[in-house]
């Protein structure tokens, strides 16, 4: 169930049971509970907006990016490839391919696409072609978690099931700086001088 307050608002295109015009909808009060039951994502409420990107396997990440004027969505997946995907039209523009194993995790700024995955590597590749620019291999296990800085969009971080996290320079590989949980880091955010790491230590 879901409380809804009376701070918000159902939108036109919403549907519920019993409910068969706007005019049905426009008389629900606020607040209220309500039950959803997920039947998919569609753009702009019709189904016609439906998009099926497919990978060969499972989709295990996924990243957004403004690109000029057009978005794009990034996806990584256990078929070992990354494919770029132009928005609305779900077109595939291009497939990154280098990974020996499944890709985890991918990340975008405004110069770089960097994944990570079972191979223990690191890829950073060109977001315009399907140009690995350089492989780091600083971890020990798979690599669980990346991010790049929207900032200083040089910088680039990872994480690993080897406990580790590192600081790296998309530029030229080079590590720049080591910090140990006493769990696997499952997630980063690297903001200008900010890090944040969630981890399977609870911190």
């Amino acid at each position: 169930d879901l409380v809804v307050d009376r701070g918000f608002q159902l939108l036109p295109e919403a549907s519920f049971a019993g409910l068969a015009t706007r005019r049905d909808l426009a008389k629900v009060e606020l607040p209220g509970r309500f039950r959803f039951r997920f039947s998919g994502c569609m753009t702009r409420g019709h189904k016609r907006h439906w998009r099926k990107l497919d990978h060969d396997s499972d989709v295990h990440c996924l990243a957004i990016s403004a690109e000029g004027s057009r978005e794009f969505l990034y996806s990584g997946s256990r078929d070992r490839t990354v494919r770029k995907w132009s928005l609305p039209e779900g077109d595939c523009v291009h497939v990154y391919t280098g990974h020996s194993s499944m890709v985890r995790c991918v990340a975008v700024n405004g110069r770089f696409l960097a994944t990570g995955g079972d191979d223990r590597t690191l890829r950073v590749w060109r977001k315009d072609e399907p140009t690995c620019l350089r492989t780091i291999a600083g971890h020990q296990d798979f690599v669980r978690a990346v991010a790049l800085c929207p900032t200083f969009q040089e910088r680039l971080v990872s994480s690993g099931d080897d406990r580790r996290v590192v600081l790296w320079s998309a530029d030229t590989g080079e590590r720049l700086r080591e910090y140990t949980h006493t769990g696997i880091v499952v997630a980063l955010v690297l903001h200008e001088s900010w890090l944040f790491t969630a981890c399977e230590d609870r911190h």
